[in-house]
């Protein structure tokens, strides 16, 4: 099944390092596509549009 994490690397929900998150959910599922927008928050405030090309360009490329 196709699936995209995407986080913000400021979530301030997130209490270890970006990339150690990362690297513990991609030894759970190293078939998710895992993507992250600097600075961008939990809620990804301020960052929709980014977020939302992020997610459509993933839409389109698993689609080919």
């Amino acid at each position: 099944i196709p699936t995209l994490v995407v986080y913000g690397e400021g979530d301030e929900y997130v209490h270890s390092p970006m990339k150690e998150v990362i690297a513990l959910l991609k030894s759970h599922n190293s078939h998710a596509d895992y993507q992250t927008i600097p600075s961008a928050d939990h809620g990804f405030e301020g960052y929709e549009k980014i977020l939302a090309e992020r997610i459509l360009t993933w839409i389109k490329n698993i689609q080919n």
